[in-house]
This record gives C-alpha cells, sequence and structure tokens, in this order.
C-alpha cells in the first residue's frame, strides 16, 4: 500500500460521510481514507456534513495498517504556509498574532492559519516563576519579536521580552534627545553610551577639604524654567557659584566633567527621566561623596515608600517647594554648615525639614478602556431583553409600557414585533388592566375573548387572545410594566416565569442607567481634581520662582535707592531686567494655565468645539502628572480636523479618563514610555472624527473587551471604582459617537478609540 502511495503523494479524495473526528472516503480508485478536523482547512472548517458528497484534491500524510486506510490531508492540497515563513516571518522581525494553546511556562501563538509559533514563558518580561497563565489567555492578541525559524522542521520561537527592550532603549534615546538644548555644542553624552558615562563618576576624584569655603559651587537639577532661575538668584545673593541642569543624566554628566567639584547639589525629585532619588543613588555609589544633596518637592512621593527609603538611606536633606520660608531657612543653614565643616558629609543623615512632609496626592480613579461595538445605553440593553423574551414566549408583541405621574397618560418606551400605541390612546385607558399592572403592581395574565368589556380599550389598539403584563420592581420613578400579547392562545406558567425575569433585568438595567447618571457629575469632579493635583506642581514652580525674583528686584531697588551712581551700570540694569522678565514670562504661564482649567472643567452649553485645541489643554495639564512616572505625552493632529458638537466639559472628560488610565495602568505595571494621542478624520464614515489613545501599559485581555464597560468592572489593583468607562462610554453614547478598545496586545499596550460625528 506504502508503495502505491507515498507520503506527500497528490490524490483526489470522494467525501461519504462523518466521524466525531472528522470526514471518511476513499480515493478516486483506491483505498479508504479519512481526514481528521485539523487536517480539513487552515482556517475555521465549514460544518462537516457540507463536505459530503465533495470531491477533493488531498496530500498522503500516513497510513493505518490496522484498518487499511489512508490518511490524508486537505489543507495540504491547498497550500502549505510554512513554504513562505523563512521570507514573510526573518528572524528579528516584529509580529502579532493571537495564543491558541497554553502549556507549562509557555504560549503558542498563531500568526496566521496554519503558522503556529511557540513563546517560551523565558521570553516574557516577567518573572521565571510567574505561571504563563497569569499574563496570557486563549484569544489574547500578543506582539513579539521573532527569535529563530526553523521552516524545515515547522518550529519558530518568539520573543516579547526583546522587543520590549528594544522599545526601551529607543525610549531612552529619546528622552535623551528631547533633554538636550536645542542651541547647545555636543556634548559627552551624545559621544559615550549612558553606561560609560555613568562609570565615568566612579573615576577617583580628590574630595572637597574640610576648609572654609567663600565661595560655593552649587548644582542646582531642575527643569522649570522659572523655579531654576529663582533658586539661582537666591543662591548667588548668599555668595554661591550656581550650574544648572535641566535632567538627571545632564546632572550626573556636569559631576563627571567639571573641572572643580560641587560643594552641594540640589536636586527636584520630578525630572524627566531619572527622578531625583536615582541621581542621588547614582552619586552615593562613588567611592568619595563630596556632595550634599536635596530632594526639593516630596509631595508626589507619598504612594513610593521605598523612595523614602532610599532618600533616607542616602542621608539627604528634603524639602518642600510650596513652604518658601523654610526653604530659604534651611538652604542658609546648609551654606553655613558646609562654610564651618567642609562639604564632605562624614555619615549621612536624613534631615526632613518643617514644611516638607508627605502630602497623599488625590486618589487616582478607574478610567476608561474599550469595546469592540458600539456602547449599548439602556435602551439598546432593554431592547435585547425583550428581544429575547419575545422568541422565548412566542409573543407578537413584547411593549415596556409607563405611565407619567404629571398626567394620566400612558406611553410606550420600547415595543418589539407588531405595534402597542397606547400613546395615541385616549385617557379612558386608565380604566384597563394597564392601571392594575402599573398603578396597583399587580401581575394580570388572561385569555381575552373578543366580547370582553375589561379589555375592550386594548382590543381596540391591537387584537389579541393572550394577555400578560407584569410590573416592574420599584425603580423610585414613574411605574413600567411590560405587557405581552399574543395573537392566538394563551401564556403559561412559564411564560409568566420569563417574563418576571425579564423585568427585573430591565429594571436592574434603568436603575444602573440612572445610577451612573447621577454619578457623571461626579466622575466629572473627580476628573477636574486630576487636572488639580497635576496643576499644582506646575503653579508650586511659577510662584516659587516669581518670589525669588521679587526679592530679587526688592533687593536690587534698594541698592540703587542707597547708590543712585548704578543706575549707569549696564550690567546691574540688565540683572534687573532679566528678573523683570522672568516674573513676566511667568504670569503668562500662570495665566494659560488657569484659562486652560477653566475651559476643560467651567460648565457649558452644546456648542462647536475645536478638538486640537482641547486635546492640548488636556496634555498641558496632566503632563507633570505623566512625567512623574517618566512617562512622555505625544499628540499627533491633522491640519484639517472638523469641530465636534459637544459640551467641552463632557469631551474633556472623556479625554482626561483614558489619557489617566493609560498613565495610571503604566504607572502601576513600572513601564516607562509614550502615550500616545492620534486624531484624524475619515468624511465618508458613519463616525468621520477619530481620536486614538495609544498606551505602552500591561494590555487588556480579549474576553474583557466586552466587560470592560459594565457598571463596576476594573482590572485596576488596587480595585478601582469601574466608574471612569462606564460613564465615558455613557458620555460618548450621548454624544451620538462611540469608544471602544480598538486592538490590545497583552504585555505591549493598548490603542482605545473614540469616534465622534463632525459638528457641521
Amino acid at each position: 500500500m506504502l508503495t502505491d502511495y507515498p507520503i506527500n503523494r497528490r490524490v483526489q479524495v470522494k467525501i461519504t460521510g462523518t466521524l466525531p473526528s472528522g470526514l471518511f472516503g476513499h480515493v478516486m480508485g483506491g483505498p479508504k481514507a479519512i481526514v481528521r478536523t485539523r487536517e480539513i482547512s487552515w482556517s475555521q472548517p465549514l460544518p462537516l456534513r457540507e463536505y459530503v458528497g465533495q470531491t477533493r484534491d488531498a496530500i498522503v500524510i500516513g497510513y493505518n495498517p490496522v484498518y487499511r486506510e489512508l490518511e490524508v490531508s486537505l489543507r495540504l492540497a491547498q497550500r502549505d504556509p510554512w513554504c513562505d515563513v523563512g521570507k514573510n516571518y526573518p528572524p528579528g522581525a516584529v509580529v502579532q498574532g493571537r495564543v491558541v494553546g497554553l502549556i507549562e511556562n509557555a504560549a503558542f501563538v498563531e500568526l496566521e492559519p496554519g503558522v503556529v509559533a511557540l513563546l517560551p514563558g523565558s521570553e516574557l518580561p516577567v518573572e521565571p516563576a510567574s505561571r504563563i497563565e497569569d499574563w496570557l489567555w486563549i484569544e489574547d492578541h500578543v506582539c513579539a519579536l521573532v527569535a529563530d525559524v526553523d521552516p524545515s522542521r515547522r518550529r519558530m520561537r518568539l520573543s516579547l521580552r526583546a522587543l520590549l527592550a528594544r522599545r526601551e532603549a529607543q525610549f531612552r534615546r529619546r528622552i535623551w534627545a528631547l533633554n538636550q538644548r536645542a542651541d547647545s555644542e555636543v556634548t559627552l553624552g551624545e559621544v559615550l553610551p549612558q553606561g560609560v558615562r555613568l562609570r565615568l563618576l566612579r573615576i577617583g576624584r580628590s574630595p572637597v577639604r574640610n576648609t572654609e569655603c567663600s565661595t560655593l559651587r552649587v548644582l542646582v537639577v531642575e527643569d522649570d524654567d522659572t523655579y531654576a532661575a529663582g533658586l539661582e538668584c537666591f543662591l548667588k545673593r548668599n555668595g554661591c557659584e550656581v550650574f544648572l541642569a535641566a535632567d538627571g543624566v545632564a546632572a550626573l554628566e556636569a559631576v563627571s566633567t567639571h573641572k572643580e567639584p560641587f560643594h552641594f547639589i540640589l536636586v527636584d525629585w520630578n525630572l524627566p527621566g531619572l527622578k531625583g532619588h536615582e541621581v542621588i543613588q547614582r552619586l552615593r555609589k562613588q567611592e568619595c561623596t563630596p556632595y550634599l544633596a536635596v530632594v526639593l518637592e516630596p509631595a508626589p512621593l507619598a504612594e513610593r515608600p521605598e523612595v523614602l527609603e532610599t532618600l533616607r538611606d542616602a542621608g539627604v536633606d528634603v524639602f518642600s517647594k510650596a513652604d518658601s520660608e523654610r526653604l530659604h531657612t534651611g538652604l542658609i543653614s546648609i551654606i553655613q554648615e558646609i562654610r564651618q565643616n567642609g562639604a564632605h558629609l562624614h555619615a549621612p543623615r536624613p534631615r526632613f525639614w518643617p514644611g516638607a512632609e508627605l502630602r497623599r496626592p488625590v486618589a487616582a480613579h478607574d478610567s476608561p478602556v474599550g469595546s469592540r461595538r458600539r456602547p449599548p445605553d439602556a435602551l439598546d440593553a432593554t431592547k435585547g431583553i425583550l428581544e429575547r423574551l419575545a422568541r422565548e414566549t412566542h409573543a407578537t408583541t413584547v411593549a415596556l409600557v409607563s405611565l407619567s405621574p404629571e398626567e394620566p397618560r400612558f406611553r410606550t418606551e420600547c415595543c418589539i414585533g407588531q405595534p402597542f400605541p397606547v400613546d395615541e390612546a385616549p385617557p379612558d385607558l386608565i380604566h384597563s388592566p394597564l392601571a392594575d399592572i402599573l398603578n396597583e403592581g399587580r401581575e394580570v395574565s388572561e385569555t381575552v375573548v373578543p366580547e370582553s368589556a375589561r379589555f375592550k380599550r386594548l382590543l381596540a389598539l391591537r387584537q389579541f387572545q393572550g394577555f400578560l403584563g407584569v410590573p416592574l420592581p420599584d425603580l423610585e420613578a414613574w411605574p413600567r410594566g411590560l405587557i405581552l400579547l399574543k395573537q392566538t392562545g394563551c401564556f403559561g406558567p412559564r411564560d409568566r416565569h420569563q417574563a418576571r425575569l425579564s423585568a427585573s433585568l430591565v429594571a436592574r438595567t434603568m436603575q444602573e442607567r440612572r445610577l451612573i447618571q447621577s454619578l457623571q457629575p461626579w466622575q466629572a469632579q473627580n476628573a477636574a481634581g486630576q487636572l488639580v493635583a497635576s496643576a499644582i506642581h506646575e503653579i508650586t514652580n511659577k510662584l516659587g520662582g516669581v518670589e525669588k525674583q521679587v526679592a530679587t528686584l526688592l533687593e536690587d531697588l534698594r541698592t540703587l535707592a542707597q547708590h543712585p551712581e548704578k543706575a549707569g551700570d549696564a550690567t546691574f540694569l540688565r540683572g534687573m531686567e532679566r528678573a523683570v522678565e522672568i516674573i513676566a514670562r511667568a504670569q503668562q504661564e500662570a495665566s494659560r494655565l488657569r484659562d486652560q482649567y477653566l475651559r476643560l472643567t467651567a460648565s457649558d452649553e452644546p456648542q462647536r468645539v475645536e478638538l486640537g485645541a482641547l486635546l492640548q489643554d488636556v496634555l498641558s495639564l496632566l503632563r507633570p502628572q505623566a512625567q512623574a512616572n517618566n512617562i512622555l505625552l505625544d499628540c499627533a493632529l491633522p491640519r484639517t480636523l472638523p469641530p465636534v458638537l459637544a459640551r467641552p466639559s463632557n469631551l474633556s472628560q472623556i479625554l482626561v479618563n483614558l489619557l489617566l488610565n493609560a498613565i495610571q495602568q503604566m504607572a502601576q505595571s513600572r513601564r516607562e514610555g509614550c502615550v500616545t494621542v492620534e486624531a484624524s478624520y475619515a468624511p465618508g464614515a458613519l463616525l468621520p472624527v477619530q481620536i486614538r489613545v495609544r498606551d505602552e501599559g500591561p494590555g487588556i485581555h480579549v474576553r474583557h473587551w466586552e466587560r470592560i464597560f459594565d457598571f463596576g468592572f476594573t482590572t485596576r489593583k488596587p480595585r478601582g471604582a469601574g466608574l471612569g468607562l462606564t460613564i465615558s462610554k455613557q458620555i460618548a453614547a450621548e454624544l451620538g459617537g462611540n469608544l471602544r478598545v480598538e486592538e490590545s496586545h497583552m504585555l505591549w499596550g493598548t490603542t482605545f478609540l473614540l469616534e465622534l460625528p463632525g459638528g457641521e
């Protein structure tokens, strides 16, 4: 038999029947043959019975001597996708697929029908001891790197760890490029890799001697120009030579390349890239540490106790930017100490100066992700319940009817099947069984004869024989009930049970709707609170810088009053002019911040909203919070984007929720990276205005895509309120739009899509 039908021979098979495991038939002019289900098609096969009677090309893949039958494959006769794997999936290529199988410490990922690759647990960016099912589920989407491939053996191995490492390296390079001044010359950091730059810090340096210092060399590491300028003025007035650095890497380079060692280093904690405690850690690793490092603005550290431990172990002084008086007193004390005892600290000791108490920021709220379909509102959900009830009870009409508390009139809120026009009926309908159902809350079930006087008013609206009315549970609103009509026949006990269950489901849906509507203003205030928490950092910087410049101006004015000849000193006047310029710039920035906040939080009426300006305002206010977690906020807007007819506060509420969700999910998983907002316009689409929020967070399981908008559902740890998603989705639906998950790859990131109608 094997000599007549060798492996890989092409034959024709006549399909004559089905098996639990596949199909059976016979080779044309030859023996019996079976086709296992997995060998029918590369994609999902048709129902097996549809193949019966067909003659198909097949490839011989085996022989069973016990039953004397061939095993053949229909899919191999169609094409072998592994023939193109070497060309389509070379090593190093980035691929996307879905999880189709899990084994101990590994997952199988289908890249295309017939091509399945192995993703070992060791190639995930998680601890090796973690179970694979803690991170990946069947049907989850995965983005990974092709580590190696062997088409001849039909084997391919993927790596998500390597892909994340590549993205992290790109992010680090981008952070470095953004932190360089546009007008600066080439720096050491642009020539040497980061590892070499940091090793330079360990090169032996002579410590600062314990001798009195007349002029102290101070390095101020602060990314806000206004606050840095204010500190510079204050320190210069106290006899210090000041050097500025805008980020941690620049500060480390300044320390390693400066000719003379610094006596004193001031470090802001919320820096782009390396945070203040990370800079201090790297400074403290040196054999000799002739620095006194001070971390400013400890408030953002309230939820990160490990950072506080690092600061205490490093023996640094911690000040609060908000308390400038104590900050100045503390700095003067440190300067005096250095001048008396030298800059070298023999034993680090933590000192949290008065006024530097840690304050817990406003609690973060759970925010939206998405769904693949149009978000259902209460009416959509109610319609689905009524449609199912009509199918199960075979009713010709199923209607949700309510009684207005203002006048004795009924109205139909939703109807399935033949219309039930109670809205058009005269007021005397109050004397029908509808009053028993809605006024008294009694269930009514009867078989009606045509001459029934009690149902005469209802029969005038619609002819029926079977009648079933079930009141909805108390909704603390006007009464509602389900009305079921059957043209012929009657409703039995099972139908009544189904109607009661459906009435409870409808009542729950409507209660949830009312609760969401009542919580929407609260959640809007919570989102506004998040904006306030994010804006406080910027306001503190601006006020602190202005205060120091005003002090400088007052001192210069007193000097000018005592020495009028200074009026002719160009250098002296230029110093005063620079202080005024800094104050004016800070005032402009503070006014801009105030206007942005008011635009996003003020009560407003529906209007044509320019999305570009609204997005820029939201991003500007949330940028400090993102920066605190080493996250960049990007925005890509088209040149032409039509306005949207909406309340600006409603739109901003959705956008703030989406962006905060992205920031919080990345921060919770200790991810550094980018959150990108993209807007586009598709004129021919039903919802032409599209806004995408892409994060680089942990991703969302596919089976949660449909649940993520459910009231109270959350994946946040510790558990969030589960309101942001639900409310944002509801707002989008009220605007005639849609909010959903467009795509999500586990451990790689998620894209949320907000679709809106144009406001033309």
